[in-house]
């Protein structure tokens, strides 16, 4: 499929509601992923839509600039960027989507993961306790086994503060006003982080809690990560940590568990001690007790 390719589901083989039209931006590498994504769309989604595919196979751009060029070709007003290593478990959830916004206009995005605290450690999303989930997706393993954790809050959708980058949608009005970062990020990683911390400043980012999914794949937080996410953190420095409706006694214990994950993957990664041992003493002063603590220093020193 070529560059900026469009395909169009005006007239789909499953019956669609009349008068909902949504825009679906992918970025692909893998031409068998996406085919199992445009068919497995074109069954679930319920309402008509376009397919805007950008081939990046053969080009060294960063997602945000591919992003970015997927939304200067929308038509509708309701926009959707997937990766194509998604699959919708839920039937006709274009509907869905479409009434999450239109019952709420505090809402600037939605998605189907996330969590309701981001540290300030250069860490993933996932870099928090479960119960600070708010999740209706289940990951496909290597083996190609699946599961599924659900955790979410009541009512139709569930607060959070930063959304897994697989499935993102909001108003073509705001991403309009609120572009993917192709200045700060070139690669393709923190980009989802970087668009929830913008657009929150003044609108909700949310989870649907009846739009559900398969992930096919995991990321790799190795070490251009680690550079491009430490870059991230230092840019934003000044709004970290992000929460919502957390109290200021599990804000502390959450930068600690934070903390002790980005040791921990310093660690693995092998970075020079010279660059962990301050923030290892920074977490023995703190959390002196915990076990974990003293097997971070256990693995430092020997």
């Amino acid at each position: 499929m070529g560059i900026g390719k469009k395909k169009q589901y005006l007239d789909s083989r499953v019956s669609i509601t009349i008068g909902i039209v949504i825009s679906i931006i992918v970025c692909s590498v893998k031409p068998t992923l996406l085919k199992d994504f445009e068919n497995n769309v074109e069954k679930t989604i319920g309402v008509a839509h376009e397919l805007i595919v950008i081939d990046n196979r053969n080009s060294s751009k960063g997602l945000c600039r591919v992003y970015n060029e997927g939304l200067r070709q929308v038509k509708y007003d309701l926009v959707c960027f997937c990766h194509e290593d998604i699959l919708f478990n839920t039937q006709d959830w274009g509907t869905e989507l479409k009434n999450v916004f239109d019952k709420n206009a505090h809402i600037g995005l939605v998605g189907v993961a996330g969590a309701v605290y981001k540290s300030a450690f250069p860490n993933p999303w996932i870099s928090v306790p479960f119960n600070y989930y708010r999740t209706n997706l289940t990951q496909e393993d290597v083996d190609g086994s699946l599961s599924h954790r659900q955790n979410l809050d009541e009512g139709d959708y569930s607060h959070v503060a930063v959304l897994d980058g697989c499935f993102i949608s909001g108003k073509r009005s705001t991403f309009q006003q609120f572009p993917w970062n192709e200045n700060l990020l070139s690669g393709f990683h923190l980009y989802d982080m970087d668009i929830c911390l913008r657009v929150g400043r003044q609108a909700t980012i949310a989870v649907s809690n009846h739009i559900g999914l398969i992930h096919r794949s995991g990321g790799e937080l190795d070490r251009a990560w680690l550079r491009e996410s430490e870059t991230f953190h230092t840019h934003y420095k000044d709004q970290l940590p992000l929460s919502t409706l957390v109290t200021p006694a599990e804000a502390k214990r959450l930068e600690l568990y934070g903390l002790n994950s980005y040791i921990n993957r310093l660690l693995k990664l092998n970075e020079p001690k010279t660059k962990i041992a301050p923030l290892a003493f920074k977490l023995l002063t703190n959390s002196p007790f915990k076990r974990t603590t003293w097997s971070i220093l256990k693995r430092l020193l020997f």
